[in-house]
């Protein structure tokens, strides 16, 4: 058996007239919402939390790294950033590496006082050789 198809009508469709008015109103009640407070459901304190969750971790994580990044550094470790002539340019070295670095600095004469400096730090003695 075939299905009737609904024939369509050229032009404006006829709307069927409303028999009532709808039963609630868009604007009913609104003064009596803008005169409570705001009501927190399950969905908005969710959101919140996690928001919150979202932040501590972020910073413990940011903490760590910041931990880690300074336990490096005093750990016998050298780090020189200065201007070269491409840019920027870094002398990362540790434990053995830093302390021939610091022992015999002549390729870094440009950034002696840096280099100095980061030895220091680091407890390595500057320009005298191991003995």
């Amino acid at each position: 058996m075939p299905h009737s198809l609904p024939k369509r009508t050229l032009g404006r469709q006829r709307r069927k007239p409303l028999s009532s008015p709808p039963k609630r109103m868009i604007m009913q009640e609104r003064s009596r919402r803008l005169s409570q407070p705001l009501r927190w459901g399950l969905r908005e304190k969710v959101a919140v939390a996690v928001v919150i969750g979202g932040l501590l971790i972020a910073l413990v994580v940011l903490g760590v790294k910041g931990l880690n990044t300074a336990s490096q550094n005093q750990a016998g470790c050298i780090k020189v950033t200065f201007a070269s002539n491409v840019g920027g340019a870094t002398i990362h070295a540790c434990g053995a590496q830093a302390r021939a670095i610091c022992a015999a600095p002549g390729p870094y004469k440009g950034v002696a006082g840096l280099l100095r400096e980061a030895c220091r730090r680091a407890g390595y003695p500057y320009g005298h050789s191991p003995s």
